[in-house]
């Protein structure tokens, strides 16, 4: 059974990915900042001996950063990240076609508008440059007691890609026991939650071909969430009624590493 505070169950790994890591703590005044990774994508679960697989993809997620059972580290409020929306700019271009009448060797701006109906047609085009944003995936941040909480969703109503950049810190936070004559600080605990009703789940397909259920969607759904189920139990998360769309299921969790 893996340790508490380190799982990223590879059963999911296909469909998210955590990782945390935080700078030394200042030898005088304690602070510290966390980093945390998070990449979404549209997995596909279950191996060879598996006996169901499936794709699975997000729709919401929540990142949990939790504090200390003592609360000896103390979250920075005024340095945690609020919550963007950072896009992927592109450039979309239009051509606008548009015919008009003019004179051979006479421009437009010299030709009378009465006179322009009797005049030679042609085409004239322009270019219209926009910028969108494209697909994107937002999140805001709330305080809850243990910590932070930063909820994300997308544009797109499927998570893909990645909700903020890594290199940049998430939040800092101070070891209250600073300086230090000995010991070592705690450390923060990083969840990725989901609930039920945010998983998508679909091209279900019972490895066990014989069996006489197979064609019926309900039964393969459930098979789905017993599997979910076991790989979670497996990897040390506690587990509740999987089947209750509201149920909060934990996927990933992890302890910063110093770097």
């Amino acid at each position: 059974m893996a340790k508490i505070g380190d799982n990223n169950p590879r059963a999911f790994g296909d469909t998210v990915s955590l990782d945390a890591w935080r700078t030394p703590f200042d030898g005088k005044t304690g602070l510290a900042d966390l980093h945390v990774q998070v990449v979404f994508s549209d997995g596909r679960i279950g191996g060879v001996d598996a006996p169901v697989r499936f794709r699975l993809q997000l729709r919401r997620a929540e990142v949990h950063v939790l504090r200390d059972a003592a609360q000896v580290l103390q979250i920075r409020s005024s340095s945690v990240n609020a919550g963007a929306n950072p896009g992927r700019e592109r450039t979309v271009t239009s051509t606008l076609e548009t015919e008009v009448s003019t004179k051979a060797g006479v421009t437009l701006s010299q030709t009378p508008i009465a006179e322009l109906g009797k005049q030679k047609k042609h085409l004239l085009k322009q270019e219209v440059v926009t910028k969108d944003d494209g697909q994107s995936i937002a999140f805001v941040s709330m305080r809850v007691d243990d910590g932070y909480v930063f909820r994300v969703s997308s544009e797109s109503e499927l998570l893909e890609g990645v909700p903020w950049d890594s290199s940049h810190p998430l939040l800092s936070y101070s070891d209250a026991a600073a300086p230090r004559n000995r010991g070592e600080p705690p450390e923060l605990r990083v969840e990725l939650r989901c609930r039920r009703e945010d998983m998508r789940i679909y091209d279900i397909e019972l490895t066990n071909s014989h069996d006489s259920l197979a064609n019926y969607s309900a039964n393969k759904i459930m098979a789905v969430e017993q599997y979910i189920k076991s790989e979670l139990i497996n990897t040390g998360f506690m587990v509740g009624d999987i089947t209750d769309p509201f149920s909060q299921i934990i996927l990933a969790d992890v302890s910063p590493v110093e770097e």
